[in-house]
């Protein structure tokens, strides 16, 4: 399971203050949600923690602070609207809150007026708003509704995200029955470059699940496994050297991620993606012998700065990057 943590994740309480958002204390919530009844899946959890916190990253950046109302109403949103109703009320339970959904007016919706309530009303990328928006007004068209409400627009817009039309696919290799359809970490190995699979082998990279409810190419890189791989190893002279050749693979596997949701999800022209480096600032402090405390401060920064560099600055789309 990924260590979250909360480091810069600002965001408004109902009183007006700014904290900090525990993503952590919300994966467990939500794993014990699921697992109360009887799911067992991790990735469900992790991939709607993820993207939540894509979310307020994206707020952040932009200088704004998401309520932590909205973001409660997102995650309950999702839950309700793809079949797990069962979920969101225990995880209500477990979080001592009560959820009642205010009746609201019907009104005409603009193209412009519902990309601006898809993006706050769903942890999705802007330029999945836009797109969602476009579909929505023709769903809207064609079922002959004029006036709907926020709670229909909403509910509207994860159907049509959850349900998209699958590429043609051989009747052995059609995914397992289940509410929500996925390829896995180990689909992987046979679908990336060689260099890149014996990387996911080693647990160096670790593409997430791809789930048709929010299709988003996220990758982890585990810098621990990596050290552990190279055995007799220096910080200085083998991290450095080798992270040209792993972010090469990192561009070209996140490529190929982008690629397959454009095939089996053809709506989604721009997919969004999200490097993420679990344990990073654990490894700096507290894995890495023989160095100094300022030693390692500025090597952390030095490597943070070069896979930035290596990563973000080369991808010709927009790349989320998170050090934990």
């Amino acid at each position: 399971m990924i260590q979250f943590g909360s480091a810069n994740l600002l965001v408004e309480t109902a009183t007006g203050q700014t904290r900090e958002y525990d993503l952590d204390a919300l994966q467990e919530r939500l794993d014990a949600a699921f697992q109360q009844h009887g799911i067992h899946e991790g990735w469900l959890a992790e991939n709607l923690v993820l993207s939540l916190e894509e979310k307020i990253r994206s707020s952040n950046s932009i200088g704004k602070r998401l309520q932590e109302s909205e973001l409660e109403q997102m995650l309950l949103n999702v839950l309700l609207a793809t079949g797990y109703a069962e979920i969101a009320n225990e995880y209500l339970r477990l979080s001592q809150q009560d959820f009642i959904l205010q009746p609201q007016g019907m009104r005409s919706w603009s193209p412009a007026e519902l990309q601006v309530a898809l993006s706050a009303g769903l942890p999705i990328s802007g330029s999945q708003a836009e797109t969602l928006a476009q579909e929505c007004l023709k769903a809207l068209q064609k079922l002959g509704f004029d006036q709907v409400s926020d709670a229909f627009v909403r509910e509207l817009a994860v159907h049509l995200l959850h349900f998209r039309v699958q590429a043609e696919q051989q009747p052995e290799e059609k995914p397992a029955a289940r509410k929500t359809q996925f390829i896995g970490t180990t689909d992987w190995l046979r679908l990336a470059g060689s260099k890149a699979s014996e990387l996911i082998k080693l647990k160096i990279l670790q593409p997430m699940p791809l789930s048709d409810i929010f299709p988003t190419a996220r990758l982890q890189f585990r810098l621990r496994e990596l050290a552990q791989w190279q055995g007799d190893w220096s910080a200085e002279l083998n991290l450095l050297p080798a992270l040209p050749e792993i972010a090469f693979e990192i561009l070209t596997l996140l490529d190929d991620m982008r690629g397959y949701i454009r095939e089996n999800w053809p709506r989604i022209s721009e997919p969004a993606t999200h490097l993420i480096l679990p344990g990073f600032r654990q490894f700096f402090m507290k894995e890495i012998p023989g160095l100094k405390r300022k030693q390692r401060e500025e090597l952390q920064e030095q490597v943070r700065l070069e896979v930035q560099r290596l990563t973000r600055e080369k991808a010709a789309y927009e790349l989320m990057l998170s050090f934990r």
